[in-house]
C-alpha cells in the first residue's frame, strides 16, 4: 500500500477495501446459505448477497467518477472475520448454534462496513463529491437496515431455539 497523503487518497483506499471485502463477503454468504437450515435466515442471506452485488456495482461507478483504479485495497478485516467464522462453524454443535454464529459474524462485517461507509461519506462530503456520496450514503443506510433485520431474526428465531445450558 502506498503512503496516504491526503483525504482523497484515504477515501480511495477505504473504497478499495470495501470493494475487495465485498467479494469475500459474497463467498462467505453463499457458504452460509448452504449451511443454514432456517428458511428466514436463508432468505436474508440471499437478500444480503444481492445487496452486496449492488454495492460492488456502485463502488465501480464511484471509482470511475473519481478516475481511480479499484485494484488494491486488501481487506484483512473481512478475510480474518471470514476465516474465524469458518473455524467456529466447525466447532458448533447443532444447527441453532451455527445459525447464531452466522448471524454474529455477518454482523461483525456489517458493523465494519457501517464504519467504512460512514467515514467515506464524511470525507467525500468535505471534498464536495456530493453525487457519489449520496449513493454511498444510501448503501450505509441499507447496511444499517440489514443489521437491524439480522438482530430481529437473532432475537425472534435463533436465540429462542439455542440451548441456554447443557
Amino acid at each position: 500500500m502506498k503512503a496516504l497523503n491526503n483525504l482523497k487518497e484515504l477515501m480511495t483506499e477505504q473504497l478499495r477495501t470495501l470493494y475487495h471485502g465485498d467479494s469475500h463477503l459474497e463467498k462467505l454468504l453463499l457458504s452460509f446459505v448452504k449451511e443454514t437450515t432456517d428458511p428466514t435466515l436463508k432468505s436474508i442471506f440471499f437478500k444480503y448477497i444481492n445487496q452486496t452485488s449492488d454495492q460492488i456495482i456502485i463502488l465501480k461507478r464511484v471509482f470511475n467518477d473519481l478516475f481511480e483504479q479499484k485494484r488494491g485495497g486488501e481487506s484483512n478485516v473481512f478475510i480474518t472475520i471470514a476465516e474465524e467464522a469458518r473455524s467456529q462453524m466447525i466447532l458448533a454443535k447443532g444447527n441453532e448454534i451455527k445459525d447464531a454464529l452466522m448471524i454474529l459474524y455477518i454482523q461483525y462485517i456489517i458493523h465494519h462496513k457501517i464504519v467504512m461507509f460512514g467515514s467515506i461519506c464524511a470525507y467525500g462530503k468535505l471534498m464536495g463529491f456530493y453525487d457519489d456520496i449520496s449513493l454511498l450514503h444510501q448503501e450505509l443506510e441499507r447496511e444499517k437496515k440489514m443489521d437491524r433485520d439480522l438482530a430481529m431474526i437473532a432475537e425472534s428465531i435463533v436465540d429462542v431455539k439455542v440451548p441456554q445450558y447443557v
